[in-house]
């Protein structure tokens, strides 16, 4: 998929799963936090600009609505 966006991949797909069950096994149950890899980090600025997550989600719904996928 990356591939196909012609986007150069940073690592193979196991690192990718190595962070995902990394956080799956913590002894809490995981929230609002970000990762990168199996590091808590800050999220990029416009994670946190309500104006910018506002444009997201009406840009996803209406991803979602031309495509007839439902959730």
């Amino acid at each position: 998929m990356v591939r196909e966006a012609g986007i150069r991949p940073l690592g193979p797909a196991s690192r990718g799963v190595e962070s995902v069950l990394h956080v799956l096994a913590l002894p809490e149950r995981v929230s609002g936090r970000y990762f990168n890899e199996t590091a808590v980090a800050s999220p990029d600025p416009q994670a946190r600009d309500e104006a910018v997550r506002q444009r997201l989600g009406a840009q996803t719904a209406a991803l979602l609505d031309r495509s007839k996928i439902s959730l």
